[in-house]
């Protein structure tokens, strides 16, 4: 696992820069420059302009220097990154190096789960999307011949837009860290963002039940807008990681992933009331009703926030992620949409 956390780092560098010097230790140091000085800069040199600094040190020694750029040192550590070929270069969309810095960790503490963390090497989005298409069909099927499955209809498209709610407000997280580098100074922002969606729209929804008629219908149309949101999102991930957006537009595309998360939460807000009202038309409790939707939406979000941090990020990368959930909303949005019998 170190092996092939450290070819990720070594490939990822060289595809940016032509010069890579790793220094081999209890923590690796990678140096990555466009000038040749790094690779052809001797030990000796290093300690003879040590020497002409005078720098005072109390870790630091001349012995250090020799050791940790020993060559034989080097050499090993060379050999180890050839037999770890084969990896995948870290991207801004697809951080495989944070699957390989799981399996890592997972190596050392819980050996047990090597098999899972190996099978995430060899995932494709094709893997992920091929069965849930098949579960769909089935699902559909299955409710043409057991009418009495239409009931879960809605529950199950409360779980799979709690599902995409969450995995969303993730994706847009990461994707600010990744593009930008910081997160931790706007995540309230972030946050805030996705819950004033969320607030804006059951409020919206909620002001308009008592006009509203055939619910199911405007449920439909929400769940329609869900999948478009989907379809389009990857698109605006490859955009913003694109060489086309000049850095003196980095704020305004940090906007632009806010405006995402609130849209995120506004249409989850909009789907929830919608929800309750047609359950309640059913036949249900207001209870009953509020018990099982909020059950589903939490599910689905607890699923999605595992889903997406341990497998869908690190496997298929974000924009693998987003079709995955456009496929698990497709389904939700097939069931909705087409008659029961």
């Amino acid at each position: 696992a170190m092996g092939h956390l450290n070819q990720t780092l070594s490939r990822s560098l060289q595809e940016a820069y032509p010069y890579v010097r790793p220094i081999p230790g209890d923590t690796t140091l990678w140096l990555a420059s466009p000038a040749e000085t790094i690779i052809i800069l001797s030990p000796e040199e290093l300690v003879r302009r040590w020497d002409e600094r005078g720098i005072p040190t109390a870790m630091m020694t001349a012995f250090h220097i020799r050791f940790k750029l020993d060559e034989e040192r080097l050499a090993w550590f060379q050999h180890s990154l050839r037999k770890s070929a084969g990896v995948r270069v870290n991207r801004d969309l697809h951080p495989v190096g944070l699957l390989y810095g799981l399996a890592y960790w997972n190596e050392m503490f819980s050996p047990g789960l090597q098999w899972f963390f190996r099978a995430l090497e060899g995932l494709r989005v094709m893997v992920l999307v091929v069965p849930l298409v098949t579960l769909d069909l089935l699902l559909l099927l299955a409710r043409r011949r057991w009418p009495v499955l239409g009931r879960a209809t809605i529950p199950l498209a409360i779980a799979v837009t709690g599902f995409g709610g969450m995995v969303a407000d993730l994706l847009i997280i990461f994707t600010v860290q990744a593009l930008y580098g910081y997160v931790y100074h706007i995540i309230g922002l972030l946050l805030t963002a996705f819950m004033g969606g969320l607030s804006l729209g059951s409020w919206v929804i909620n002001a308009r039940l008592g006009r509203m008629r055939r619910e199911r219908a405007w449920f439909g149309w929400v769940e329609m807008m869900l999948l478009a949101f989907w379809v389009l999102l990857p698109l605006v991930f490859m955009l913003l990681a694109s060489p086309l957006i000049p850095v003196s537009l980095s704020a305004l595309s940090v906007v632009v992933l806010l405006t995402l998360n609130a849209l995120a939460g506004l249409l989850v807000g909009v789907e929830f009331p919608l929800a309750t009202q047609i359950v309640l038309g059913e036949g249900a409790t207001v209870e009953g009703a509020a018990g099982m939707l909020y059950a589903a939406d939490l599910v689905g979000a607890f699923l999605g926030a595992i889903a997406v941090s341990i497998v869908l990020l690190p496997g298929v990368g974000m924009v693998g992620t987003c079709v995955v959930v456009a496929v698990l909303k497709l389904g939700s949005l097939l069931l909705v949409v087409t008659p029961a019998s």
